[in-house]
């Protein structure tokens, strides 16, 4: 079965080129790094982002405080306590600190998903963009310039694309889970 597909594949092929022929390719070429490290709602999402990690660490810094002072009180009461209610103050801090860890975890990917919710929404008015760009200037192909060795420098959207981009979608509402 797989070998009749390739065989199609082939065969197709010569026409497809044929077809392909009369249409030169028209390449554009567009520098996507450039542009998620430069453009304003990127640059906004990581602000708010950041915004929100200072929150979240001043938040756990006042945990690991609280849990430093329960270690000490605990360590204070291993002389006094008896062996069994020893253990019993031991299984309760470790369970803070494994409640305390689970929510740090909890936070980083409430900000990891943020980040990816909001860079995604950058990446689908980009990709408009381009499509506008393309039809504009009659491009049928746009490349990334992490894959062109040369191009001359006629070809590169990549400040009409980021100038469209900052006009159009200054910033992203990133949701965030709040307390």
């Amino acid at each position: 079965m797989a070998c009749a597909l390739v065989a199609m594949f082939v065969v197709g092929a010569p026409a497809d080129v044929d077809a392909q022929a009369t249409q030169p390719a028209r390449i554009a070429i567009l520098e996507f790094p450039r542009i998620m490290l430069e453009s304003a709602a990127a640059n906004d999402i990581k602000v708010q982002i950041d915004q929100r990690r200072q929150v979240y660490q001043s938040e756990i810094t006042q945990k690991e405080q609280e849990l430093r002072a329960a270690q000490q009180e605990l360590s204070r009461q291993a002389t006094i306590l008896a062996p069994e209610a020893l253990e019993q103050k031991r299984r309760e801090f470790e369970a803070q600190v494994a409640e305390v860890q689970a929510g740090m975890q909890t936070r980083k990917r409430e900000l990891d998903q943020a980040y990816a919710y909001g860079m995604k929404e950058v990446q689908r008015a980009l990709t408009v963009i381009i499509a506008a760009l393309a039809k504009e200037r009659g491009f049928n192909l746009v490349l990334p310039n992490a894959q062109i060795m040369f191009a001359d420098s006629s070809l590169n959207i990549t400040d009409e694309a980021l100038r469209r981009l900052n006009a159009q979608l200054p910033s992203v509402k990133v949701p965030l889970v709040q307390n």
